[in-house]
């Protein structure tokens, strides 16, 4: 096995897009060679999580379900377990799930979770906001607004993918509003239409889960600089790398973010104004008030997460476990998306079946099969 310093000097590889070209979850493309009824084949069993490593259920926290069981596929387990294994024995450190498998149901709240999130992020009221989404969506709005709510619509979509509704008859909006528009709405329960409990995500699969890692001596999280589903460009796993991610936006809020400097001043700003962030850092150990008043302490904090985010990394590799890139606690279970070849990076269900030229993923959705346990 590697040493520690073998890990945290290995940069962390950036898989943000599939190098098939398909963006991430891709569900349109899939379901025009493979309607959603097709996805109920024979695949691996979905298992609850028990004590086989340390869980939190957070959609319990967030009240989203009364339900604090996890599952996820068998095989992916396993692997999930063989990871925890390595990590103790190597460091004593554990790691925890706390969003592994989820129904559509739970994919529905969480999206609208994050587009409620992205809007108090940029200082509106929501209730302001729903109203000029309902304004777009009638046709009413300015092109400024039809703008501003597909913008939050899509920043929300990249922490949790909105379900789509099953087919409906457009001829019942206004000409041009757009599709996404009026699948938000759908999500929100603005507009009367059925949801697809079946289209894939990549959580839907069961092959995927967000994770914490935990000091088993200490009690401590492991530092990776951001809480599980932090909306921001610092949650990007190679956002603390040396050299910049090519996923970051050059410029933000006047900061350049092509130049390291530039980075840790964002971040540094992340820590303080977001009260999340702050609780987070407290529960890895970090004295806030500290990393904010002395650079010396800030670059050391920033060396830590760096190392600590490539070690976590790194391990995971090793067992064909690799991180989404905009998502430092996403990881993708490689090994059981249908033996993948996991150096091309293809990421999210659509895209591994259409990169391998298969009508369905190894493992299609497991949301049928949660059904069946319940």
């Amino acid at each position: 096995m590697d040493t520690l310093n073998n890990y945290q000097e290995r940069e962390v590889p950036f898989f943000g897009k599939n190098k098939s070209g398909l963006p991430l979850g891709d569900e349109e493309t899939f379901r025009e060679i493979l309607p959603s009824e097709n996805l109920d084949e024979a695949h691996d069993e979905l298992v609850e999580i028990n004590d086989e490593v340390l869980t939190r259920a957070i959609n319990v926290k967030r009240g989203w379900t009364d339900d604090s069981k996890l599952y996820l596929r068998k095989p992916a387990l396993e692997l999930l377990k063989e990871y925890d294994r390595m990590l103790k024995e190597a460091f004593g450190w554990r790691v925890r799930v706390v969003d592994p498998y989820r129904p559509w149901t739970i994919q529905k709240k969480g999206f609208c979770w994050g587009v409620q999130k992205v809007v108090q992020n940029q200082g509106g009221v929501w209730e302001d906001f729903v109203a000029m989404a309902k304004r777009c969506l009638g046709g009413k709005g300015t092109p400024e607004e039809i703008e501003k709510v597909l913008q939050c619509f899509q920043d929300g979509d990249e922490f949790f993918s909105f379900v789509k509704p099953l087919a409906y008859d457009a001829s019942k909006f206004v000409v041009d509003v757009p599709e996404l528009l009026i699948s938000g709405a759908a999500n929100f329960g603005w507009v009367d239409l059925p949801l697809d409990k079946y289209a894939l995500t990549p959580h839907s699969t069961g092959g995927v889960a967000d994770l914490e890692w935990i000091d088993e001596k200490t009690d401590l999280l492991i530092n990776v600089g951001v809480p599980v589903d932090t909306q921001g460009l610092p949650s990007a796993f190679p956002y603390f790398e040396d050299k910049v991610a090519p996923v970051l936006k050059p410029k933000v809020q006047g900061t350049d973010l092509q130049s390291l400097d530039g980075r840790k001043k964002y971040y540094k700003e992340m820590i303080r104004k977001n009260e999340p962030v702050q609780e987070y850092l407290k529960k890895t150990g970090v004295t806030v008030e500290q990393v904010l008043e002395s650079d010396e302490s800030f670059d050391e904090l920033w060396n830590a997460i760096q190392k600590n985010r490539r070690l976590v990394a790194n391990m995971a590799a090793e067992l064909g476990i690799i991180f989404y890139g905009l998502e430092s606690w996403h990881a993708d279970f490689h090994n059981e998306r249908g033996g993948v070849d996991v150096s091309k990076g293809v990421n999210g269900g659509p895209g591994y079946a259409i990169h391998i030229g298969k009508k369905s993923c190894a493992w299609g959705n497991a949301t049928k099969l949660w059904e069946k346990l319940c």
